[in-house]
């Protein structure tokens, strides 16, 4: 078939010859890896099947590829804010991978794929429109699986589907639909949280019968009923096929819930996750303590597996980490060391864990979660000697950080740890995530604190910590920002949009005042 020019549609470079000679170009692909990664020749080689072979291969994230794409197209991306349509037929839908998108401003829109002038046609007269009216927007197979099955969710919510009789259908879910968390609550239909968003499943509310059923089903030899009523909670790692989930089930008011989190197999570079370079730099500290910040979901656990797989890449040192659970797997380098430790299976207690780590020789100590004084405490002694430790808190800043330390301890002792934080404490790391403007991700935004003599003088009292903001506003050759010099300079760049930045802004003034200085 030769594909011709359709009138009001610009002339696309978008191509399996075009996307594999640029990836050819970027290092990433070479010939001779066309039939593991394809199982195809280069000239039967159809742009899907490319995608697939490259996710598999896991060659270029979602999002590069989508800008890849795009690039060479010459078209946009999906945006953001884009729904699914139900306005082509689904035969077409399936075949083109295409679909019907409202953008917002009652273009005529559709997200593609592969922008051939045929697929172009036949999505016009689909929607009854000429084809130089249709606007056109770039997708990969991922992101059209996406808007599929958003569509199929749409259609299906007027009639609610019987629960799954395996818990495994919904964890199956999380996979296909590029999800990263799945929030099961009685009385509440199943959520999937996607891109940021948590989107309600098809199926018909949660029971208490079912959900303890699925645990069961979930845990087979844990006593669930009896954690639960005690007042605890679980935080197990478990598989489905090759991937794995951290859970956290727990008891609420009407009944056990379980949320279960995707985890990653792969360990993201720096570079990936768009890490400032003076954080960077933290993993060459020979000691001391660096503290990683910020809610639940904000990427914390990935910035520390990127942070010490490299320095086990590339350093001489042993690696401990004590987890709940552990979450990435990390490989040591040609002459490094790593232990990693699991609560419950390992070690009963993080402090016990912290304790018993300094017996076996470690350079450098993770712990996954400082919740109590015992565990500040044996944190703040290994720092203070000789070892390098990182740590995570559920705060939002550094101010915040340090006072939270300081709060784990009685009054009369709080003057004494926020001095011994002032010599050890190297560095706080307080991220958060946002939607990519593209809509094809999202992208980190840092806050940075490191320790300098302002700093730590100002570490030492209650006063001097309101004042750290503003040394850290003016202290960016020595690597610090805050949270909104940092957004500001992704809104600047295009990464994100205005109104996710100032939604995710503390100080929504500072962040205004950055950005219409322009």
């Amino acid at each position: 078939m030769t594909d011709t020019m359709i009138p009001g549609t610009r002339s696309s470079s978008l191509s399996v010859e075009a996307m594999l000679d640029e990836l050819k170009k970027r290092n990433l692909v070479t010939e001779e890896r066309y039939p593991t990664m394809f199982g195809l020749d280069r000239h039967k080689i159809t742009l899907p099947r490319l995608e697939r072979g490259l996710d598999a291969a896991s060659v270029l994230s979602d999002s590069d590829l989508i800008r890849l794409k795009a690039e060479l197209a010459g078209l946009p991306v999906v945006p953001l804010n884009a729904t699914p349509q139900a306005g082509l037929d689904r035969q077409l839908i399936k075949s083109a991978f295409a679909i019907q998108i409202d953008i917002g401003d009652n273009t005529p829109a559709v997200a593609v794929v592969d922008p051939q002038p045929r697929i172009i046609e036949l999505c016009a007269n689909g929607l009854g429109v000429h084809p130089g009216a249709l606007s056109v927007h770039i997708t990969s197979v991922r992101g059209f699986n996406r808007l599929f099955s958003a569509l199929q969710r749409a259609d299906e919510v007027a009639v609610e589907r019987p629960l799954p009789d395996e818990i495994w259908e919904l964890f199956d879910r999380i996979v296909t639909e590029d999800g990263s968390d799945l929030h099961l609550a009685v009385g509440i239909p199943p959520r999937l949280r996607i891109r940021g968003a948590l989107e309600a499943l098809e199926f018909e509310p949660v029971t208490e019968a079912w959900l303890s059923r699925a645990l069961g089903i979930l845990l087979p030899n844990h006593d669930i009923d009896g954690v639960l009523r005690s007042g605890g909670t679980l935080n197990p790692a478990v598989s489905f096929g090759k991937q794995r989930f951290r859970c956290v089930i727990s008891r609420a008011d009407n009944g056990p819930t379980l949320v279960a989190r995707k985890l990653s197999s792969t360990i993201p570079k720096m570079d990936d996750i768009n890490l400032p370079q003076s954080v960077r730099n933290l993993i060459n500290l020979e000691r001391g303590l660096v503290l990683v910040t910020g809610p639940t979901g904000s990427g914390k656990s990935t910035t520390l597996a990127s942070m010490l797989q490299t320095l086990l890449m590339t350093q001489k040192r042993s690696v401990l980490t004590l987890e709940e659970p552990i979450e990435y797997r990390l490989r040591p380098g040609p002459s490094s060391m790593v232990y990693q430790r699991e609560k419950g299976r390992d070690f009963t207690n993080f402090h016990d864990g912290v304790v018993t780590s300094l017996r076996q020789d470690p350079d450098v100590i993770l712990i996954g979660e400082m919740r109590d004084d015992q565990t500040v405490r044996a944190a703040l002694e290994a720092a203070e000697t000789g070892h390098l430790v990182f740590g995570t808190l559920h705060t939002y800043d550094a101010g915040s950080t340090i006072g939270r330390v300081a709060d784990f301890f009685s009054a009369t002792e709080k003057d004494g740890v926020r001095a011994l934080l002032s010599g050890v404490l190297e560095g706080v790391v307080s991220q958060t995530l946002l939607p990519t403007a593209s809509g094809t991700g999202r992208v980190g935004a840092y806050e940075v604190m490191l320790k300098s003599t302002a700093i730590s003088n100002h570490m030492r009292t209650v006063e001097g910590i309101a004042q750290i903001r503003g040394a850290m506003q003016i202290a960016n050759r020595e690597g610090m920002q805050t949270l909104e010099q940092d957004l500001a300079k992704l809104v600047r760049s295009q990464t994100v949009e205005r109104a996710e930045a100032e939604f995710k802004a503390r100080d929504k003034d500072a962040l205004a005042g950055l950005l219409d200085a322009r």
